[in-house]
C-alpha cells in the first residue's frame, strides 16, 4: 500500500483588479477577498472606528444633532480632513491589494488590463472625494461668513436680544444677481418662527410679486423693497 502523503494547499489566484475595486469600495474587503486576514483587518479599523464614532454620536444625539455638528465651521473643518483621509486610506488599501495579487498573475497583457482597470478606479473613486471636498470647502466658507463675528457700525441698531424662550420669527431672504447687474434681486421670501417652548417651527412663503403691501412709494411689488 502506498502511504498517503498530504498535497500542500496553495493559495489560490484572486484577480488583481476585483482586489483593488473591493478595497476601494471599502479598505479592507480587497484583502479579505485575497484571504489576508491580519491585513484586512488594519485596513477595516479606521472605518470600523469612524463609523463608530458617527454612530454613537446619532445614538446619543439622533441625527438632528449630528447634522447640527456638521454645520459648524468645526464640524467642516473635520469633515474636510476626514474626506482627504479616508481618500488617502482607500488608494492606499487598493494599491496595496493590487500588488499582492497582481504577483500571482501570468503575462504582461494580463498585468497591464488590471493595471489600466485600477488606474482607472482609482481616478473615478478620487474624483468622487475631490467634489466632495469642493463642497465641504464652499460649505465651510458660507458657515464661516455666518458664524464669523461682524463689525458693528457706528451708529447701528443693535439686535434685540432673545431669550430662548419667546416666539422668534426670522424673515429668510434669497438673492440672486445677474448678468453685470450691480444690484442683487430678492427672488425668495420666507418667514420662520420658531417656537421654542414646543419645540417646533413653522415657515411660510411669502409671494415676490405680493402688490397693495405696505412698502416704500418708490417700489410696486414688495420685493422692491426689500
Amino acid at each position: 500500500m502506498v502511504p498517503f502523503m498530504s498535497q500542500p494547499t496553495e493559495t489560490p489566484r484572486r484577480s488583481a483588479f476585483a482586489a483593488a475595486v473591493f478595497s476601494l469600495l471599502v479598505p479592507g474587503f480587497g484583502h479579505l477577498y485575497e484571504r489576508r486576514w491580519r491585513t484586512a483587518l488594519l485596513f477595516l479599523a479606521p472605518p470600523i472606528l469612524l463609523f463608530a464614532l458617527v454612530g454613537g454620536i446619532v445614538a446619543a444625539d439622533g441625527l438632528p444633532g449630528l447634522v447640527g455638528l456638521l454645520i459648524t465651521p468645526f464640524g467642516l473643518s473635520a469633515a474636510g480632513i476626514l474626506n482627504i483621509l479616508l481618500a488617502v486610506w482607500r488608494g492606499i488599501a487598493a494599491v496595496d491589494a493590487w500588488r499582492w495579487a497582481v504577483r500571482r498573475e501570468s503575462g504582461a497583457r494580463e498585468i497591464g488590463t488590471s493595471f489600466a482597470g485600477l488606474t482607472l478606479s482609482l481616478f473615478a473613486a478620487l474624483s468622487l472625494h475631490f467634489i466632495l471636498g469642493g463642497y465641504v470647502s464652499t460649505a465651510s466658507e458660507l458657515v464661516g461668513g455666518i458664524f464669523s463675528s461682524g463689525v458693528e457700525t457706528p451708529g447701528a441698531t443693535p439686535a434685540p436680544r432673545w431669550d430662548g424662550k419667546e416666539r422668534l420669527n426670522v424673515l429668510l431672504v434669497g438673492i440672486d444677481q445677474r448678468g453685470d447687474s450691480t444690484s442683487f434681486n430678492t427672488d425668495t421670501l420666507i418667514v420662520a418662527s420658531v417656537d421654542p417652548v414646543n419645540g417646533t417651527v413653522t415657515m411660510f412663503s411669502i409671494p415676490r410679486d405680493t402688490v397693495d403691501f405696505p412698502v416704500p412709494a418708490s417700489a410696486q411689488k414688495l420685493y422692491g423693497a426689500t
